[in-house]
């Protein structure tokens, strides 16, 4: 670049890994200057949604655009995560979404709501941008998990998944308590309703009441099975 160059493009980045980037100048004696602070990027597909880290407040994940964790994205207790009917979320190796507060996420048979791999491109299209060199695989991503983020039994989380599919990770539901306890119970609510699991995904719930887990399906390969474990299990 020479002096008069303001900005610059670069090209062959990856959708959803983190880079970091500095900058010095050099002179035409060769004089360089202090090197800038770093600062980090995340390239994401034009027309798609990275998310990454902890919600600072209610949200609505629209359909219409792709979602993509690029990192874990956690749901504090006190937040509630509302995702559209229709809407498609997408994770990166690694990634997870992390219900400690809130996840209503109610899909219809006509618009069900995906979770899936990010290379899983029969939905949502290419969000990676690298064509048919990648495809999922279970255990691609980390799925949904939803826990009392204080493990003290105070704080639990409440999900309600309806019309879903979700594939290649699993979805698991945990939270414990007393619900006969009328005077130290807090409210909470795990409901999985007509939703499919595919692709190595089952759905796990130990929780208290109340919990509703009815119509859902678990559909995989035999080369996929291992992944599954019991499929659906609720205790």
């Amino acid at each position: 670049m020479d002096a008069s160059t303001t900005s610059d493009v670069l090209s062959a980045l990856t959708n959803g890994v983190t880079y970091w980037f500095t900058v010095l100048a050099y002179d035409a004696t060769g004089n360089r200057s202090a090197q800038a602070a770093a600062v980090s990027g995340v390239p994401a597909k034009i027309g798609g949604v990275s998310h990454c880290g902890a919600l600072t407040g209610d949200q609505t994940w629209a359909a219409g655009t792709p979602h993509a964790l690029t990192c874990t994205v956690t749901v504090p207790y006190g937040v509630t995560l509302t995702v559209a009917a229709g809407a498609i979320v997408k994770g990166f190796s690694g990634s997870q979404l992390v219900i400690n507060g809130s996840l209503v996420a109610h899909g219809t048979p006509s618009s069900p709501i995906t979770f899936t791999d990010v290379r899983d491109d029969s939905v949502g299209g290419d969000y990676n941008g690298d064509g048919t060199s990648t495809v999922p695989a279970p255990g691609g991503w980390s799925g949904l998990y939803a826990a009392d983020g204080q493990g003290d039994g105070l704080h639990p989380p409440s999900v309600s998944l309806t019309s879903d599919v979700i594939k290649y990770a699993g979805v698991s539901i945990s939270n414990d308590g007393d619900d006969r306890d009328s005077t130290n119970y807090l409210g909470r609510s795990s409901t999985v309703t007509n939703s499919s699991f595919l692709h190595g995904s089952s759905l796990t719930v130990a929780a208290v009441g109340p919990v509703i887990v009815t119509g859902n399906t678990v559909s995989n390969s035999s080369s996929e099975q291992a992944s599954v474990g019991d499929g659906i299990q609720v205790y």
